[in-house]
C-alpha cells in the first residue's frame, strides 16, 4: 500500500471517528426525553425502570456512533481540515 493511500484511510478514519463522536453527543438529548417522560409511565418497579434507562442509554449510544462513524467515513464532508 502506497504512503498516499494509508494516508487517505487515515483521513477517512479520522472523519468517521469525529462523526461518530458527533452523534454520538446528539443521544444525550434523545435520552434525557427518553427517561424523562417515557420511562416513568411505564408500569414496572423502579430498579426495572432503572435497569431500562441504562440498557435503553447503552444502545443508542452504541448504535448512533456506529452509523456516525460509517457516515463519517463514507462522505466527502469533513467537520475538521
Amino acid at each position: 500500500m502506497s504512503a498516499m493511500k494509508s494516508l487517505f484511510n487515515m483521513q477517512k478514519m479520522e472523519n468517521g471517528i469525529i462523526w461518530g463522536g458527533l452523534f454520538g453527543l446528539s443521544v444525550l438529548p434523545i435520552q434525557f426525553g427518553v427517561s424523562k417522560f417515557l420511562i416513568p409511565k411505564l408500569e414496572f418497579k423502579e430498579e426495572s425502570k432503572n435497569l431500562i434507562t441504562e440498557q435503553s442509554f447503552k444502545l443508542l449510544l452504541s448504535t448512533f456512533t456506529v452509523i456516525g462513524f460509517i457516515y463519517g467515513y463514507n462522505t466527502k464532508r469533513r467537520l475538521t481540515y
